[in-house]
């Protein structure tokens, strides 16, 4: 019996050797899209349950939408400051998402330009933090699609330059004035989402 049972010991530590190692936690990354649902030029219903229908544009190649668009994201962690910078170009090509830090903090300042001209900017800003699959969301519109802003604003009026949003995955929303004589239509504004996949396959699309 005590051969049997040191056998068997010796079996389950064979067995337990050949486990395949626990793969080392993802590394963070990040990334930029154009509104990630729906790209280019759609309608919407605007304001909400009125009837009355606006055209989206974030199209790249559009001055009425994002064709002048440019993004500078900056990572500092431990004293070492980096800073990668894109515009439409590059945003209709895509952009492969690249490492970044654990810590620290990164920003994005977004400027948007019709005719050499600025009409939109803002700067957004928030703690890295590990294991995070970061996507940094640019679209044009009167507010983003498919998130629950909160808190919503009664008449439809969004004024605030921040919001929290409580769908899976969105971390934080930012709104940036347009220039009023750059709008398409009343209420249209530039935004910024920032999505934080935390449990999301690489290879998955997440929503």
């Amino acid at each position: 019996m005590r051969t049997l049972s040191l056998l068997s010991l010796l079996a389950l530590a064979a067995c337990r050797d050949a486990v395949a190692p626990v793969p080392p936690p993802p590394t963070p990354t990040l990334t930029l899209t154009v509104d990630r649902f729906k790209t280019d030029q759609h309608p919407r219903e605007w304001p909400r349950d009125s009837g009355n229908f606006v055209m989206i544009n974030n199209s790249l190649d559009d001055d009425a939408g994002l064709a002048g668009i440019e993004v500078e994201i900056t990572d500092v962690s431990d004293g070492l400051v980096r800073t990668r910078s894109f515009d439409a170009s590059d945003l209709a090509e895509g952009v492969t998402p690249y490492d970044v830090p654990e810590s620290g903090t990164a920003s994005a300042l977004v400027r948007l330009t019709r005719h050499g001209e600025i009409v939109a900017l803002g700067v957004a800003e928030w703690p890295l933090q590990p294991k995070i699959r970061w996507e940094v969301e640019i679209q044009r519109s009167p507010y983003p699609q498919l998130v629950d802003i909160w808190p919503w604003p009664e008449d439809d009026s969004f004024s605030r330059a921040e919001y929290d949003c409580s769908w899976r995955w969105c971390h934080h929303l930012w709104r940036f004035d347009v220039s009023e004589d750059a709008l398409n239509y009343p209420g249209e504004s530039l935004w910024l989402r920032l999505w934080a996949f935390y449990d999301c396959p690489p290879d998955v699309v997440c929503f």
